[in-house]
């Protein structure tokens, strides 16, 4: 009998917990949701929200897009106050993004934000993050399109970046989080702004002259709204920015790269265009003050006349030297930051075998003075034929 009571009131406390129970058109779907500094009050919230029209089932396609702000205390206050002047009741299942601006993410307060806020929104874990250079709400309306009033394309086309260019990253609130406080590793996190906003990005590794950085690229198109390179946290606090080429070369060290384009200077004011592909996972070795990483990657030049005049190996050894300073230069910049993005601490950990003496060794500190080399296989093939299409 007393065991029938526990499970009938274990039962009454779950219910307590869950979203009221209300007919679909009566919900307001929350998308997307944006944090940034506000004018009267800390924090100025954005809501991405969508109100399925009734009997139309659960689709989150259908129904007006409208994008709501709020000013608040806190994440939870500002939406409580949204939720005031709603007819409908918001409901957070569908969140998939979640949107804070560079300020917020410079003076280290979106895990303490998101801390409060998860617990009692239902925000899941695996919602995707990121920076945002430009107004949220500006944003977030940007990235909406008449074909596709739930964004839920432009988080497609974010999966694809990743995978096709490695100029994109994409990171779930549960790693970010992991991130913040593992200790073993730092965090890149998705770059994005209004297309021709006063973008005030600086990469602070240095790299190309083309502006590879969400809202300032060369283009006009459906979207207003772009995103490329990547935000640079160390432990919970935004240090820098890597425009796309950088994020990229991150990710070849890391083994987060599947493939993408680098161009580089080719002889007689040339510019040679090569698609890398990677061909192993990297390798790292970590001794005493010296971290070394070996890279094995397949290449493909994308203008054929060059490879008719130039040996393989003369190419190879060309892309090859020009990855490794490059990687040499983010990782010093990187490392000077204070952001172990290319994830030695993960490497470092596994020689101790307690939290204590790993506590002892002072990571930090000795990371600060960690020299990098990159020894860099490269393998060019010799059939470049729509390689610039893909």
């Amino acid at each position: 009998m007393k065991r029938l009571i526990f499970i009938f009131f274990m039962f009454l406390l779950l219910l307590s917990g869950c979203l009221k129970s209300l007919p679909i058109d009566q919900y307001c779907y929350v998308i997307d949701i944006g944090v940034e500094r506000g004018e009267r009050l800390p924090y100025l919230v954005t809501l991405l929200i969508n109100s399925p029209a009734a009997g139309s089932g659960e689709s989150e396609s259908t129904g007006e897009v409208a994008a709501v702000t709020a000013e608040g205390r806190s994440l939870f206050e500002a939406i409580e106050t949204l939720s005031a002047g709603m007819a409908n009741e918001f409901n957070f299942s569908r969140v998939s993004l979640l949107t804070f601006s560079r300020d917020l993410a410079h003076e280290g307060e979106i895990e303490e934000l998101m801390n409060i806020a998860l617990g009692k929104l239902k925000i899941r874990a695996n919602t995707r993050v990121m920076i945002v250079e430009s107004d949220v709400k500006a944003m977030l309306e940007g990235a909406v399109s008449a074909s596709d009033p739930s964004t839920g394309k432009l988080k497609i086309k974010v999966e694809n970046a990743v995978l096709s260019s490695g100029m994109v990253v994409d990171i779930k609130w549960s790693e970010l989080k992991e991130a913040f406080e593992s200790k073993t590793h730092d965090a890149l996190v998705g770059f994005c702004a209004v297309n021709e906003s006063e973008i005030r990005a600086v990469d602070m590794a240095g790299g190309d002259e083309y502006p590879y950085f969400g809202g300032s690229l060369l283009i006009e198109g459906e979207l207003k709204t772009t995103i490329m390179g990547s935000a640079v946290f160390a432990d919970d606090r935004m240090v820098g920015i890597l425009d796309g080429q950088n994020t990229m070369l991150v990710q070849i060290a890391t083994g987060a790269f599947s493939k993408g384009r680098i161009r580089l200077s080719y002889g007689n004011g040339k510019e040679l265009s090569v698609m890398l592909y990677k061909d192993a996972t990297p390798r790292l070795s970590l001794e005493k003050d010296r971290v070394s990483f070996h890279i094995e990657l397949n290449a493909d030049i994308e203008m054929p006349e060059i490879m008719e005049n130039a040996k393989a190996g003369e190419l190879e050894a060309l892309v090859q030297e020009y990855l490794r300073e490059r990687l040499i230069n983010v990782f010093k910049a990187t490392r000077d930051a204070g952001a172990d993005v290319f994830g030695v601490g993960k490497a470092a950990i596994k020689e101790f075998d307690s939290a204590g003496d790993w506590e002892a060794y002072d990571w930090k500190g000795r990371f600060s003075q960690l020299q990098a080399s990159f020894t860099i296989a490269i393998r060019i093939g010799e059939s470049p034929d729509d390689i610039a299409l893909e």
